[in-house]
């Protein structure tokens, strides 16, 4: 590592305190639990102490490059990130499995595994149809689906620039995650939502029904 370029470098949470306290109640109860888009570990660190008491392990699942067209995460050295990661999981590093590529490679797992998959990685709406779609391979019925980036329903979103922005590389424009609220529209309608991250809950049998719906390809 390179601590001249480190020093240089500074480094904090995408996400809010409440953002975190959301995250802290989906996440009681959670045996098997993924998240995509792990960055320096804000998230895992909020949901961990939740899965653990619950016996349970989280899966990170991250290609540490940062987003595209995302000043912040691209500026990070991707070991920098690692091992900011890796630091403040430490505690908990027995019930945590790192996994480096891109989410795609969470379809190696079985089906139906996971009892929350937590999303917040590329943000255009290609992307995101393309993790909602791996996140319903993995959860099972009565398992929650959620994820970041989330301030607004997609009914109150100027649809103007909803169109226009949601298909950029970082989805996003003034603030608003248009690619996420596009995604989770077409996949969920309105989900439930509070801070900035959404979550529905899939019932038995809905991860098919919804596959078959949102006919997106999963990027490859």
């Amino acid at each position: 590592m390179n601590d001249s370029v480190f020093e240089k470098v500074i480094v904090h949470d995408l996400a809010t305190t409440g953002d975190y306290e959301v995250l802290k109640r989906l996440s009681v109860g959670k045996k098997c639990v993924f998240e995509f888009g792990s960055f320096i570990g804000g998230s895992a660190v909020a949901m961990l102490p939740q899965i653990k008491e619950a016996g349970g392990r989280l899966y990170c699942v991250d290609h540490f490059l940062g987003n595209q067209d995302d000043p912040h995460t691209k500026a990070v050295p991707r070991d920098l990130m690692v091992a900011t990661l890796l630091q403040r999981i430490d505690p908990c590093r027995d019930i945590v499995t790192v996994l480096i590529g891109e989410t795609k490679e969470a379809l190696l797992f079985p089906t139906g595994i996971a009892d929350m998959v937590f999303i917040d990685a590329s943000h255009s709406y290609k992307a995101v149809v393309a993790d909602i779609r791996v996140a319903l391979h993995l959860i099972k019925g009565g398992g929650i689906v959620c994820g970041h980036d989330y301030i607004k329903h997609y009914e109150d979103c100027d649809k103007k620039l909803l169109e226009e922005y949601a298909n950029t590389p970082d989805g996003g424009y003034g603030g608003v995650g248009y690619g996420v609220i596009k995604a989770v529209h077409d996949f969920f309608g309105r989900p439930q939502h509070e801070a900035a991250v959404w979550w529905v809950t899939i019932h038995k049998g809905g991860s098919s029904k919804l596959l078959a719906h949102c006919k997106e390809p999963i990027l490859v």
